[in-house]
């Protein structure tokens, strides 16, 4: 048989190649779509077999990528466990606190900049001159003038924008150099103040370094809140705690804040369900998770009590009070309250002579004659063994002004006792909202004391120290100064200045990043009419009246 028609197929999924032929071109056609769809046809079960292979293959991958997050997440569970289980052991790995670690050790690391030339050194010699484009004269050029004279002028316009060029560059350079000298100014500046900042820091260690190495009250109080801020802790713990030391006694009082039942951990096992495709989560039982709950916080007791042993290399604390406490929600009202759920005290001799590796926490505890509900995640509540110290022999008894102000009273002319009476009012009703008190200070008239409020809450709460200033003038950055170092010196929380006059630009600048609160007479009259009640100030009344009552 002659065939007259052949076509070329070929199909580049299968890599398949062929001539078909035919008697005529309609044959040949048929032929070839023919032999197509076959091709066709075997490739696309080829597809869908590959795409099954792939499919298995990515399930299988999915599976194996689920059961290792599993593991990983029932490893994780594991672990915290283990760190609630050997909390106290753990902690006795770290080491104790000490001033000089806190020195700043970093350098200053900013790139020092570098002099950068858009055009490279420009040389004031290499200046064009008319000689750099002087033009060859040859013996057509003087016979015939007009040549030379049209050459001349071709060499004047190239040195004009050679110069120009030239001028360009050196000007670039110029204003380049002009702004790498800024960057060089300013770098060094920046330089000279990160080291004078740091120099400043570390001073400032030194000087409390020796403040807690002479005894003093406040900065051992301020040490050992270092030391307790960088302990560590689990992750739900909040590093919230109060602490006193009275430097008489020796006696350092921790207010701690603790974890609730329901911050601990509790997830036990994750597994992956291949039929189900899901995780499945075990947790420990309610049994269980009460234990460690109760022993974890024993040994939170010893870890604080056995932090602030170890750090006080001075042996400055005798003895350290330990109170645990419980912000939760009273079952019986539904309202928030602050509970104390253990507490305990030990000497630093009696303390450092546990070998806590050994113990059983709630055994030292217990020891120790620590007090507290037989089972902790009762959350039953205790009186503390001691309590912050609130009593100041300086105080002396209060009596009311501000049932007698009104609108027509001056309170910047008003009797200075009585200011300072006004004061310890309008505060008392301030810190009621909390069960707050304020207390007045004998008056020394010497930008001492004035009033002291205490905040009751055992975890944010403190002492506070008022000092007002019944002024004419503005209160300058000295009285600012010296109700900060009230505050240090008291070993308060937080220093708040009243007067009836402002202050300078450098009093507030002072008090920025500091305890302090600065109210000025607009927001003395705020506060009294807060609480219902009207005044006036007239500076100028009041200087007239005050130098009266000299006379």
């Amino acid at each position: 048989m002659k065939y007259y028609y052949q076509m070329e197929i070929k199909h580049d999924g299968l890599g398949k190649f062929k001539i078909v032929k035919g008697e005529t071109q309609y044959e040949a056609e048929q032929k070839a779509n023919t032999q197509m769809e076959q091709w066709n046809e075997i490739y696309d079960k080829k597809l869908k077999k590959e795409k099954r292979e792939q499919e298995k293959i990515e399930q299988q991958e999915f599976i194996v990528e689920q059961i290792n997050k599993a593991q990983h997440e029932t490893e994780a569970a594991k672990l915290k466990m283990i760190d609630i289980r050997d909390y106290l052991k753990n902690s006795l790995k770290e080491k104790p606190i000490k001033f000089d670690i806190l020195k700043s050790k970093t350098k200053f690391n900013e790139e020092k900049p570098v002099r950068k030339l858009p055009y490279g050194e420009v040389e004031i010699e290499s200046r064009p001159v008319l000689d750099n484009f002087a033009p060859e004269i040859g013996i057509l050029d003087k016979i015939i003038k007009s040549r030379i004279i049209k050459k001349n002028r071709i060499a004047e316009e190239k040195l004009s924008r050679a110069i120009e060029e030239y001028d360009i560059r050196v000007e670039e350079n110029k204003k380049a150099d002009k702004k790498f000298s800024k960057e060089l100014e300013y770098w060094g500046k920046r330089k000279k103040a990160f080291y004078k900042n740091k120099n400043n820091e570390n001073a400032s260690i030194d000087e409390d370094k020796f403040k807690y190495e002479s005894g003093d009250a406040a900065t051992t109080s301020k040490f050992f809140k270092l030391v307790l801020s960088r302990s560590s802790y689990p992750k739900y713990f909040k590093k919230d705690f109060t602490l006193d030391f009275n430097s008489e006694s020796r006696i350092l009082v921790v207010d701690f804040k603790l974890p609730e039942l329901e911050d601990m951990p509790r997830l036990k096992e994750v597994k992956f369900i291949k039929s189900r495709k899901t995780f499945e989560k075990s947790y420990i039982s309610d049994s269980e998770l009460k234990e460690n709950y109760d022993n974890f916080l024993y040994q939170t007791s010893l870890k604080i009590i056995n932090d602030i042993c170890k750090s006080d290399y001075m042996s400055l604390v005798e003895s350290v009070v330990f109170n645990g406490w419980i912000e939760t929600i009273d079952k019986r009202t539904g309202k928030d309250v602050t509970l104390c759920i253990l507490s305990v005290q030990a000497t630093r001799e009696q303390f450092l002579s546990i070998n806590l590796e050994r113990i059983s926490p709630k055994e030292c505890f217990k020891g120790l004659k620590g007090v507290s509900s037989v089972k902790l995640h009762t959350v039953t509540p205790i009186a503390p063994i001691l309590q912050i110290n609130k009593e100041d022999k300086r105080f002396i008894s209060s009596y009311e002004v501000m049932k007698n102000i009104d609108d027509s009273q001056n309170i910047a002319a008003m009797d200075w006792k009585d200011f300072e009476h006004l004061i310890r009012e309008i505060f008392e009703r301030e810190f009621a909202i909390d069960s707050g008190e304020v207390k007045v200070t004998q008056s020394s008239r010497d930008g001492g004391v004035d009033a002291v409020a205490f905040d009751p809450d055992p975890l944010r709460g403190g002492k506070i120290v008022i000092q007002a200033k019944r002024y004419t003038n503005v209160v300058g950055v000295s009285a600012v100064r010296d109700l900060y170092g009230t505050v240090i010196k008291e070993g308060a929380i937080k220093g708040i200045l009243v007067t009836t006059a402002d202050y300078g630009s450098d009093a507030y600048d002072f008090a920025k990043d500091k305890p302090l609160t600065l109210l000025n007479g607009s927001n003395l009259l705020h506060l009294l009419g807060k609480h219902g009640h009207k005044a006036k100030i007239d500076l100028k009344e009041a200087k007239l009246i005050l130098e009266e009552n000299k006379k």
